[in-house]
């Protein structure tokens, strides 16, 4: 084995869905794999069942498919190196309203500073976290495949956790339950398994800052990975409209967009913010500035977006002294309880008014009172901010504890998927675009039969 000082280690919890949107799959976990050079699965553990909870089921129900169980923890050696690995321990603490998920890494120490940026991500993007730690944790001792099956906490009991290796994308190694009692492990080659080859090894991840990607022809996403917020730039017969500007306050993540899309400022025909909050708000008095387009919101959101309501003394101090990263960009705005930047006169609307003839205003209180949401008429596109959330190709509750008005909440949420909607986009995470009536009348028939609200969404 290799001297332990040429490795680092890393050690993260973090809830199933922050990282997780198909089978451990997500983009800084894939960036993670390119980094490692890890091949994914070749095939998703999902392609059989709706949730994690219904594979997990299955598994303990016997069902040889249902590979991954709940506690068990999936080893992903890279294909250059038998050292360095991610090892991911599905539901390593369950709860009723919470699964979290162990992130566990060793890597040379000639990118730890990369993967340890990485985590860092991870850890502000999630709602409830562990701590990093990073460091020789002896995970790779820990890990070894003769330790399993190993007893693990699970709810109120134990459970036995096993491990499956992947390698190449392929399963390479695992232990298998044989009956009730009695665990046997095998090894297993898959056919058509092979080792990435030298020439593709370690390309460089290009996804820790800002994410730019189409949804639709006429839609982009800007999404920002720190705190998995997102904006959207929609290419109109009238010109590019932007929905929510950005988090940071020089709208340099809107720039990156623009430049791509070969646009200028002087471009853009409207800025619509869904609310005030300085993860959808920051940028919206700099693009204002540079690009002279009227910026629209809710009068019940105005006092915030032009700093009516700002805090001075220590809250104000504090606020201004925070940095624009990850979660605490919202900490910024609920301190001063403004954005950082005054908007200019803003044009205020109300629900069912129409801008540039395409997009549809919906009041959507709940999150804050002055909640919006636009219907874009032509994609049958719906731009829902934190009037709800997309989480693994599934809508979701935003999380309790940043929406004041439950009930006016459920209300929005009832109204938006009511609508026909092809396009989803919401403030977090990714736009749904597959099956999207379907999964919006999943969640309005939980809403309507008194579903529970979990706390974190």
């Amino acid at each position: 084995m290799s001297d332990l000082l040429a490795y680092r280690e890393f050690k993260l919890g973090v809830p199933i869905w922050d990282i997780s949107d198909d089978d451990c799959d997500s983009p800084l976990i894939r960036t993670l794999f390119t980094i490692l050079s890890v091949t994914p699965l070749k095939t998703s553990l999902l392609n059989n069942y709706d949730s994690f909870y219904d594979y997990s089921a299955a598994r303990y129900n016997g069902d040889p498919n249902a590979r991954c169980g709940r506690g068990d923890i999936l080893i992903f050696v890279s294909d250059s190196d038998d050292n360095s690995f991610i090892a991911i321990d599905m539901f390593e603490e369950a709860t009723d309203s919470m699964n979290l998920i162990g992130i566990e890494i060793c890597a040379p120490q000639t990118c730890a500073d990369e993967i340890a940026g990485i985590m860092q991500s991870i850890r502000s993007s999630a709602e409830v976290s562990t701590a990093l730690l990073d460091g020789n944790l002896g995970l790779r001792e820990d890990l070894a495949i003769d330790n399993f099956p190993r007893l693990v906490p699970n709810h109120d009991t134990e459970v036995l956790q096993h491990a499956q290796v992947y390698r190449g994308g392929s399963l390479i190694h695992a232990t298998k339950r044989i009956g009730d009692v009695n665990q046997a492990e095998f090894e297993t080659n898959l056919a058509g398994s092979s080792l990435v080859t030298e020439d593709t090894i370690r390309q460089k991840a290009q996804i820790i800052g800002t994410q730019i990607f189409q949804v639709t022809d006429a839609i982009w996403c800007i999404r920002r990975p720190s705190y998995q917020n997102c904006s959207y730039l929609v290419l109109t017969s009238k010109g590019p409209v932007l929905i929510d500007a950005g988090m940071a306050s020089d709208g340099r993540d809107i720039d990156l967009a623009l430049a791509k899309l070969n646009l200028s400022h002087s471009d853009i025909r409207a800025i619509l913010l869904t609310h005030w909050h300085n993860d959808h708000a920051a940028g919206a008095a700099e693009i204002q500035a540079r690009s002279g387009a009227p910026v629209y919101c809710h009068v019940l959101d105005k006092p915030n977006l032009t700093r009516v309501t700002s805090h001075n003394g220590f809250r104000g101090w504090l606020a201004n002294h925070i940095p624009e990263w990850g979660i605490f960009v919202l900490f910024i705005g609920l301190l001063g309880e403004a954005v950082p930047r005054a908007v200019e006169s803003p044009e205020v609307v109300c629900d069912s008014d129409t801008i540039l003839e395409g997009f549809t205003v919906i009041e959507t209180p709940g999150h804050t009172p002055g909640h919006i949401s636009f219907y874009y008429a032509p994609e049958k596109a719906l731009f829902a901010g934190d009037a709800l959330a997309v989480i693994g190709e599934r809508i979701r509750f935003m999380a309790r504890p940043v929406t004041p008005d439950h009930e006016a909440a459920r209300d929005s949420m009832i109204r938006c998927l009511s609508m026909d909607i092809e396009v989803l986009c919401p403030g977090h995470r990714h736009p749904l675009t597959q099956n999207c009536q379907q999964r919006c009348d999943e969640m309005l028939q939980y809403i309507k039969s008194g579903g529970r609200w979990p706390i974190l969404g």
